[in-house]
């Protein structure tokens, strides 16, 4: 992404139905805080359905880097490299 880490990370479309799936779930994110239509949020939780909601860049990247989603069983498992 290339964003410096304390930028921060907001949810522009909560978690529902994709825009690019059908048939699928997503969530589309932004670092431009003015393109979300309404304030900015901060919250102690995370959580991806709530719009505006905003975390700072290393902080929303923990979350992608040892997780993935495997569809076969719809489980998280800790991802080995």
């Amino acid at each position: 992404m290339n964003a410096p880490r304390q930028a921060r990370i907001y949810v522009k479309s909560p978690r529902g139905p994709s825009i690019s799936g059908v048939g699928r779930v997503g969530v589309v994110f932004t670092t431009d805080a003015a393109s979300l239509g309404t304030s900015p949020k901060q919250s102690y939780s995370v959580t991806v359905r709530t719009k505006g909601l905003g975390l700072p860049v290393h902080h929303a990247h923990q979350f992608c880097r040892d997780y993935f989603l495997d569809l076969d069983d719809g489980l998280f498992r800790r991802h080995r490299r």
